[in-house]
């Protein structure tokens, strides 16, 4: 089987962005700090392909020293497709997850990992960092610069057949390609 990883990652884009309208009322709970923001330093989005499932988490800011350790994050699940808030919206995302799943003829982790980072190409995209800044999370937009921001997204690959941020590899195949002039 073919995978066209831009129109999975424009899929997973989809479904997200849906899913955080769609959260609108669960942001607008959360405490806000004297500024007027939201004192969240992260958000990811878990991918639990052998369960069927996938999660948003976020990560309040007192939390950092924890980085990707999402599962000790207070508001892990914040938001899932098994129940609760927008389980229909990220249920979507979900099921694209498992059509691909028994559709794809290779080795498992392979698609695993394209799968990581269609997810991570999807949480980057500049559409979710604004619809995050419009419920005040003070996210970044990450195009192909360098530098960092006291905020992080996340994408983790919950059995670790490789250990990294699937957010950072997108960034930093991004700011390769912006640097060398080639097209990613």
């Amino acid at each position: 089987m073919t995978l066209d990883l831009e129109q999975l990652a424009q899929s997973f884009r989809d479904d997200l962005v849906a899913a955080l309208k769609a959260a609108a009322p669960h942001f607008e709970a959360l405490p806000v700090t004297p500024r007027g923001h939201r004192s969240h330093s992260g958000l990811s989005l878990d991918l639990f392909i052998q369960h069927g499932y996938v999660q948003v988490s976020l990560r309040e800011a007192d939390e950092r020293q924890l980085q990707g350790n999402i599962g000790d994050w207070a508001n892990q699940g914040f938001l899932s497709s098994r129940s609760g808030p927008c389980d229909e919206e990220l249920g979507r995302l979900a099921s694209t997850i498992a059509s691909v799943d028994a559709n794809w003829q290779g080795e498992s982790h392979d698609l695993r990992h394209l799968l990581f980072v269609a997810a991570a190409r999807a949480l980057l995209d500049p559409q979710v960092a604004e619809l995050l800044r419009s419920h005040r999370i003070n996210a970044p937009c990450h195009a192909a610069e360098l530098g960092g921001h006291p905020f992080a997204f996340y994408v983790m690959d919950p059995d670790e057949m490789l250990r990294a941020n699937y957010c950072d590899i997108v960034r930093a195949q991004r700011i390769t390609a912006r640097i060398l002039d080639i097209p990613l």
